[in-house]
């Protein structure tokens, strides 16, 4: 597991609903990934790191909206978590 932490623009904070992030592309919102909790100022998420996470990866994260709207970005992996991607590597020699 790796714990990110995060915090809403104070414009998103009355419109985001819901906080989810995961590795890999959601197929769906059902499987959109951990949920968030803490106040909008300072949420975490512990995210599993799969045994199938390669060093390439991207961290997918998905907003849901009060009004049903479904938001998603994606960074690499790399630049969330240097620490994590060491972690990944060592493990897979």
């Amino acid at each position: 597991m790796k714990t990110f932490s995060l915090s809403l623009c104070q414009a998103c904070i009355p419109q985001v609903k819901a906080v989810y992030m995961r590795i890999g592309k959601p197929r769906n919102l059902r499987t959109a990934g951990a949920i968030s909790f803490g106040t909008p100022y300072r949420q975490f998420i512990s995210v599993p790191i799969t045994d199938t996470a390669t060093a390439d990866a991207d961290i997918w994260l998905t907003l849901v909206g009060w009004d049903g709207s479904v938001h998603q970005m994606s960074m690499p992996l790399a630049d969330a978590s240097p620490s994590t991607i060491t972690f990944i590597e060592s493990r897979n020699r």
